[in-house]
């Protein structure tokens, strides 16, 4: 609890900083950021498998404990210093509620799908027969590559993705809910794969898209209060995701359950309204 309120205060303030410090390319740095934190996702799971296998938990953690610190003098060292929020600013975040509400709502719901799935990778892929602990390493790989695509997006494409991102997760998760009553391992493995991809873009996607609508001034406080929906998703999803298992023995419930979480993004997205003028 203490590093998941650590890492949520951190994250958010490195996009913050990160779109703050590069006004002129701020989707390239929000998406290279996001990447950067899966990437990291994906190497603890390699790199720490074999001290944890021949030392135990207690050590991997205590591993993992020296690597975060290390990350954090380095962190204080590169970050430069922020500039204040002004009245104006707070105003201008807090202009249209109704965008804000829209951006949570789609981001949440989009998130959820991705957590859902991405909370129990390991497991979904084992009851499918798949390699569960691989494709865990694999799905952050995945992850920190659809943040890297994202950088590369250009404004108007950014506002496309709202809706096809989402759209293609939920058609994925759709016909993998449906394959996997089968118990195909390989089709679980790729069913991770391309939602842990999407899921990878959809996060970098939406603190750029937060920037281009509410600018340098607007952005961080119209982001920090969008950034609760994906705090809300990380404790209802895999939560949610698990008892449902418990409940059916199965993740095919869980799983078509995110789709529509998804489908909501969708039609949400779609609207229009939270795109930028």
């Amino acid at each position: 609890m203490v590093f998941g309120l650590a890492n949520g205060l951190g994250y958010a303030f490195a996009l913050q900083r990160s779109a703050e410090a590069n006004p002129g390319s701020a989707g390239k740095a929000l998406g290279l950021t996001t990447a950067a934190y899966a990437l990291g996702a994906a190497l603890a799971a390699i790199l720490l498998d074999g001290p944890i296998k021949d030392h135990g938990p207690t050590y991997g953690l205590r591993l993992l404990a020296l690597v975060v610190g290390l990350a954090g003098l380095a962190a204080v060292c590169l970050v430069g210093s922020g500039r204040s929020v002004s009245l104006a600013d707070r105003e201008s975040a807090l202009a249209d509620w109704r965008v804000v509400r829209g951006l949570w709502s789609s981001y949440g719901l989009a998130v959820l799908a991705g957590l859902m799935v991405l909370g129990h990778t390991a497991t979904i892929v084992d009851e499918a027969g798949g390699p569960g602990g691989a494709t865990v390493a694999m799905a952050g790989l995945a992850n920190a590559v659809g943040g890297v695509w994202m950088s590369q997006m250009r404004r108007s494409a950014r506002q496309r993705l709202l809706v096809v991102l989402p759209a293609t997760t939920a058609a994925v998760l759709m016909i993998g809910g449906l394959a996997l009553h089968g118990g195909d391992g390989m089709v679980a493995v790729a069913v991770v794969a391309i939602v842990a991809l999407t899921y990878g873009a959809i996060i970098a996607l939406y603190p750029a898209v937060v920037h281009d609508r509410f600018g340098v001034d607007g952005y961080p406080l119209a982001y920090g209060r969008m950034f609760t929906a994906w705090g809300a998703a990380g404790l209802v999803g895999p939560v949610g995701a698990g008892l449902l298992f418990e409940a059916v023995n199965a993740y095919r419930m869980p799983i078509l359950l995110a789709a529509l979480a998804a489908a909501g993004s969708v039609v949400i997205a779609g609207r229009g309204n939270i795109r930028s003028p």
